[in-house]
């Protein structure tokens, strides 16, 4: 990101291009303290029923540091400004622990870090984005090791370190490569502060925070990132000081949460009374990731949260499909062998959108199925009848799902370029089962078989009722659409 001025949506002014909306962001301040007092029941206290706290996790000797955690939705409102409508979170985020061997295989690479994400996407029409980028190496020595020569490529030491040592001809390479180093990953001191630098080849900033180094990344969507340019700095310097001296408070505290960011960005609970919102990588679980493509999925998962604006689309949209929001969830396995032994990978993605009643949930289902295979001239056209006429779909029946049509192209395309995907509905949430698994006769991906799609949808149908249960309300879409008063409107699809 960066490169060519950044296109704030956040408003301007201020010597250090502060934006005026910052004047009252509706988020605490991290940088403050909270000195209030709180009130005390005079009454005898309630005896809580105690706790469990869930293992922490581990990687190595090291606890993990999710990125959404050391910097919090709250925080990128109050630093950058709120996210738009459209605005929603994308994680790429550990959940399993790593013994200190796996850890170090799993670093045994060229960057000796596993790498994790928090992207907060503003939503508006440069698709202006925070990105957290957490690298988790094996010990604070290797991460301040990383840093320090981010800055000795940036002051230009480490160039004439080379140019000092290399002195036999034909290893002038070395040289080139060292000022292409230089040139993409240098980075200088900020504002004179020595524990943030500016990387101006990738208009980014690098900070380290115990075994990990942190970097941010604040710009429109961009495949070219570069220096950014004086205004982009002066708006951006002061705000990512800020974030790093944040991150330094937070990595000192032992209990600082695992957990992964808002799968609703809005704060709201439920779609609609009595449908909640559903965190996509509980469904997507282990069991389900192996029921699917029977493989165990690595430790980690990326996600994708709801869009700001899904209270205000549930109420503008003409159709299901345009009135639902979605958030999703993806794992993977990561091939093994070697050579001509190595297997691919195997992959599993669960998108969940909404409906305010079952009976619309239906509709959504279907509007979801002919979404995805038709473009919109050819959308009014078909119907889920016409593609089971046509043997493109076929109703599945599994215990705990209300319904469940399997799509199978091979009657379209062939066994060669055949394609499988899985539509279930269980009450008002429509859930899209899709992926790929292993294939041991050649690098090619493969589809999960239609038994695998199965055994997944009776792994969501069995955890469902568990992790998110719906309560079923009056039947009219009426009841289910509660005023808001304070709710801002918005005709913006993501």
């Amino acid at each position: 990101m960066g490169g060519g001025v950044t296109a704030v949506a956040v408003g301007s002014g201020g010597d250090d291009g502060e934006p005026s909306s910052q004047q009252d962001t509706g988020a605490p301040d991290p940088d403050s303290e909270d000195t209030s007092e709180t009130g005390v029941d005079p009454g005898e206290p309630e005896q809580a029923d105690p706790v469990e706290e869930p293992e922490r996790i581990t990687l190595g000797p090291n606890d993990y540091l999710s990125p959404c955690q050391l910097v919090t939705l709250d925080d990128v409102t109050t630093i950058f400004g709120r996210l738009g409508p459209r605005g929603y979170v994308r994680q790429q985020i550990i959940e399993e622990s790593m013994s200190p061997a796996v850890f170090r295989r799993e670093t045994d690479t060229l960057s000796r870090a596993i790498d994790t994400t928090c992207t907060y996407n503003f939503g508006d029409d440069d698709v202006t984005s925070l990105t957290v980028r957490v690298d988790q190496h094996r010990s604070a020595r290797e991460a301040a090791a990383r840093k320090r020569y981010t800055a000795r490529l940036g002051s230009g030491a480490e160039l004439r370190k080379i140019k000092r040592e290399v002195t036999l001809e034909g290893f002038e390479w070395l040289i080139d490569a060292t000022e292409e180093l230089a040139e993409d990953g240098g980075g200088v001191p900020v504002r004179g502060d020595d524990s943030l630098l500016y990387i101006a080849g990738r208009g980014s900033y690098l900070t380290q925070a115990r075994n990990a180094a942190v970097s941010f990344e604040y710009g429109p969507l961009s495949f070219d990132p570069g220096p950014l340019s004086e205004r982009e700095r002066r708006f951006q310097d002061p705000r990512m000081l800020r974030l790093a001296r944040l991150v330094a408070r937070r990595v000192a505290d032992p209990d600082l949460p695992q957990d992964r960011g808002p799968s609703n960005p809005d704060g709201r609970e439920e779609f609609a009374p009595g449908v909640p919102h559903v965190d996509a990588c509980a469904v997507l679980s282990a069991a389900f990731h192996e029921a699917l493509t029977g493989k165990r999925p690595d430790p980690g998962a990326e996600t994708s949260s709801l869009p700001v604006d899904t209270a205000a689309r549930k109420r503008q949209g003409t159709t299901a499909i345009s009135r639902t929001g979605r958030n999703e969830c993806s794992r993977r396995t990561s091939g093994v062998g070697e050579g001509a032994n190595r297997t691919t990978g195997a992959d599993s993605t669960l998108v969940v959108q909404y409906a305010r009643t079952p009976e619309e949930g239906e509709t959504l289902l279907e509007e979801v199925i002919i979404n995805r295979y038709f473009d919109e001239e050819d959308e009014a056209r078909f119907t889920v009848r016409d593609l089971i006429a046509s043997r493109l779909v076929t109703p599945q029946t599994i215990e705990g799902v209300d319904t469940m049509y399997l799509f199978d192209s091979e009657a379209s395309t062939g066994k060669e370029n055949r394609s499988l995907a899985a539509f279930v509905r269980v009450g008002s949430r429509v859930f899209t089962i899709t992926g790929f698994r292993p294939s041991k006769d050649s690098l090619d991906l493969k589809y999960p078989t239609v038994q695998g799609f199965r055994d997944a949808a009776e792994v969501l149908a069995a955890e469902l009722p568990e992790i998110s249960p719906e309560t079923p309300v009056d039947a009219s879409p009426q009841a289910a659409e509660p005023e808001d008063p304070e709710e801002q409107p918005s005709s913006a699809d993501q």
